[in-house]
């Protein structure tokens, strides 16, 4: 992570039944690079997205991110800063590239081939 803030998220749920798992409602505009097992920092903590929604993302919090960070007191309604992961950036902004010139991108990366060797 860069250490840049994208966006401001606003905290869904907090659920502590088993696993603890923090819900963040997320801008329109960060949506494109919140992906399932892709990196996100909250609040300067980087984690690991564990579920993606139409407008919103989880991750899971361990006993030492609860005992070292803040968020383990973050409640329904609170804001978090949120930075996106850098590789979805390049991606996403690589894909937009293309769209908008494809006579000029490199040919063979299409959402289809992402998909195919492995990224969702």
């Amino acid at each position: 992570m860069q250490g840049h803030v994208d966006g401001v998220g606003t905290v869904q749920r907090v659920q502590t039944a088993g696993q603890w798992k923090l819900w963040v409602a997320a801008p329109a505009h960060l949506l494109p690079y919140l992906v399932r097992k892709g990196s996100v920092t909250l609040d300067g903590t980087s984690l690991t997205i564990v579920d993606v929604a139409a407008d919103a993302f989880s991750v899971a919090l361990i006993p030492t991110t609860l005992e070292r960070t803040v968020l383990a007191r973050r409640r329904p309604g609170d804001p978090l800063n949120i930075e996106t992961d850098i590789i979805a950036r390049i991606v996403v902004g690589f894909l937009h590239a293309r769209d908008a010139n494809p006579a000029a991108a490199p040919g063979g990366l299409t959402l289809e081939r992402l998909r195919a060797d492995g990224f969702t």
